[in-house]
């Protein structure tokens, strides 16, 4: 009886250690993943700024195209090529 006693201890204290081994792994990897979820989160961030910055930049560019555009029908197609002021 002593023998199945000290056996069965000798197991739950293994058990116990593998415990807190695989709950400290648990505890790096959920860390790891909360960095790896803020760096996604800062990088997406960062490109979306990229982003915003590009199409504000594009639309200005796009509307000073339009302006320019129009500028030249007005004055130089619709009247020939004169001027008038």
């Amino acid at each position: 009886m002593e023998s199945r006693v000290s056996s069965l201890t000798s197991r739950n204290l293994e058990l116990e250690s593998t415990n807190t081994a695989l709950s400290r792994r648990l505890e790096d990897i959920l860390k790891e993943m909360e960095d790896a979820a803020k760096n996604f989160r800062s990088d997406m961030a960062r490109k979306v700024s990229q982003i915003e910055t590009f199409l504000s930049l594009h639309s200005f560019y796009y509307v000073s195209d339009l302006i320019a555009r129009r500028w030249h029908t007005l004055f130089f197609v619709e009247t020939d090529g004169n001027i008038m002021t």
